[in-house]
């Protein structure tokens, strides 16, 4: 098994205006939302992008859509098991295809950015042809509580990050940032993002996120920027 070195990204955070919202302070979904503070450069990068994802909840094989896709870099794939919880962990420290980083203690993390898309919000039926909602068969939303957690280098103990209850589309938080696109969508309509500050966490080598809905759920991208902490 061959090893690899982390490359660093240097990267343009666009963040927010201090005051402004969420809405107003992303005008885009990117791989890139980082939706704090003023135009800055920092020398960091999705350490998250193309490590080694594993479900914690059974996939069902006719979906085919795999927990590799929430690191692959593409938000138009999810990661989707077909059940109504979801449960990934990520290897900050292997790559998918079996490549280790080596000469680091894991990762100093900033933020973590969460594309839900339309799993962030209210499930409204399906649209029909007319462009009219059939309505669900029950009211439900897609995702209604999550939280993450992290593990550090030398320890093989999960602890919390962040946790939620209630719809991504709704959170309101310090250190929170949530957007739509389009920015003014309801609810029902739209995508949804959610970018989390991180400070003070050092040496981290995994991430999870654990998720339950009324409907099935899924994630298009967990992204997590930070550096490098050498050893």
């Amino acid at each position: 098994m061959k090893n690899r070195t982390l490359p660093l990204f240097l990267v343009v955070i666009v963040l927010a205006t201090p005051g402004a919202s969420a809405h107003e302070s992303v005008q885009e979904t990117s791989t890139h939302l980082k939706p704090y503070g003023r135009h800055q450069k920092v020398e960091m990068g999705n350490v998250a992008l193309g490590k080694l994802v594993v479900a914690g909840v059974k996939e069902q094989a006719g979906y085919l859509r795999p927990a590799s896709r929430l690191t692959d870099g593409d938000l138009a794939t999810d990661a989707y098991s077909g059940a109504f919880t979801m449960d990934y962990k990520i290897n900050l420290m292997t790559y998918s295809e079996g490549h280790v980083v080596e000469g680091v203690h894991g990762f100093n993390l900033q933020h973590v950015v969460l594309h839900w898309g339309h799993y962030g919000r209210h499930f409204p039926g399906i649209r029909q042809a007319n462009g009219q909602w059939a309505r669900a068969a029950y009211k439900a939303d897609y995702v209604n509580r999550y939280q993450l957690e992290y593990k550090r280098f030398g320890e093989d103990k999960w602890f919390d990050l962040h946790r939620f209850d209630g719809r991504p589309t709704d959170e309101n938080k310090k250190g929170i940032r949530v957007a739509r696109d389009p920015i003014y969508a309801s609810i029902n309509e739209g995508k949804v993002t959610t970018c989390i500050k991180v400070s003070d966490l050092k040496n981290v080598t995994a991430i999870r996120i654990k998720a339950h809905g009324g409907h099935c759920i899924g994630l298009y991208e967990l992204e997590v920027y930070g550096i490098p902490s050498p050893r």
